[in-house]
C-alpha cells in the first residue's frame, strides 16, 4: 500500500504500488531504476576500445576493478542517422 497524494486537489488516499512497473510520477521527475553505472561514460569507452585493439579481458577487468561480464557486455555506441 501506498498513500498518493492528487497533484490538483492535494487529496490523500491509499493505492496498491505495482513492482516491476515505472509510476509515472517518478518518470516526470526524471528518476532511472537500477544499480548506477560502475564505470564513467569515459571509462566505459576506453575499456570498449582497449578491447576492440586485443587486450585481453582480465587486465581490463583488473584495471577498473569490475566483473568481467560488465566489460563483457559493453557496446560501441550505435551509429548516428545522419539524414539528408
Amino acid at each position: 500500500m501506498v498513500v498518493r497524494r492528487h497533484p490538483e486537489t492535494g487529496d490523500r488516499h491509499l493505492g496498491l504500488l505495482n513492482w516491476g512497473l515505472l509510476p509515472s510520477w517518478t518518470k516526470a521527475r526524471g528518476k532511472t531504476v537500477g544499480h548506477p553505472f560502475k564505470m564513467t561514460p569515459r571509462q566505459r569507452q576506453e575499456a570498449l576500445a582497449r578491447r576492440e585493439s586485443g587486450e585481453l579481458l582480465t587486465e581490463i577487468t583488473r584495471s577498473y576493478n569490475v566483473s568481467a561480464g560488465t566489460i563483457s557486455r559493453l557496446k560501441a555506441p550505435a551509429p548516428s542517422q545522419g539524414g539528408a
